[in-house]
C-alpha cells in the first residue's frame, strides 16, 4: 500500500528498490543482500508484518514507520467490512518478525491465506520508503498488463 504524499516518508524512507524472492519450505523468504545492509545501517532488526488492506499482499515494516502505516493503513480499510472486523484483520493483527544473520523473514501463518502463496513460490519486495510491499510475482507482473490488484 503506497504512502499518501506523506513526504516525511519519501525523504527519511530507506526502503526502496523491487527485489525478487522464494518462498523456502518453511514458509520464509530471504532478503536480498541489499535489504539487509540498509536494515543494518538504520539499525533495523526486526519489521512489523501486516496484511495490506488494499490487496493480497504483506507489509514489512521498519519499527520506526510503524505509526505511519498504520494511520495510512486505516484511511484505505475497506468500507464493507464493519470498523472493529477491519481493525482487527489488518491494524492489530500486525506482529513483529525479526531477521537474521541470514535474512530471512517468516510469513505468519496467519497471513498466508490473505498473501495467497505457497512454499516454492516467487514474491516480490516492493519498497514504498517506508515499508516494503511483499507480492506474489503473478499479482505483480499482471498488475504491469492490468490484470492484477
Amino acid at each position: 500500500m503506497l504512502p499518501l504524499c506523506n513526504e516525511d516518508i519519501l525523504r527519511e524512507g530507506f526502503c526502496v528498490g523491487v527485489h525478487y524472492a522464494s518462498v523456502d519450505r518453511g514458509y520464509r523468504i530471504r532478503l536480498c543482500k541489499a535489504i539487509i545492509e540498509v536494515m543494518r545501517q538504520h539499525k533495523v532488526q526486526q519489521l512489523w508484518e501486516f496484511p495490506d488492506p488494499t490487496g493480497p499482499r504483506l507489509i514489512l515494516c521498519p519499527p520506526q514507520f510503524r505509526n505511519a502505516y498504520v494511520e495510512i493503513a486505516k484511511q484505505n480499510l475497506s468500507a464493507a467490512l464493519e470498523t472493529e472486523v477491519a481493525y482487527r484483520k489488518f491494524i492489530y493483527a500486525g506482529q513483529p518478525v525479526s531477521f537474521g544473520a541470514q535474512g530471512r523473514i517468516l510469513i505468519k501463518q496467519a497471513f498466508r491465506g490473505h498473501l495467497k502463496v505457497k512454499a516454492t513460490d516467487d514474491v516480490v519486495l516492493f519498497g514504498t520508503g517506508g515499508w516494503y510491499e511483499l507480492w506474489p510475482e503473478k499479482d505483480w507482473t499482471d498488475r504491469d498488463s492490468g490484470h492484477g490488484t
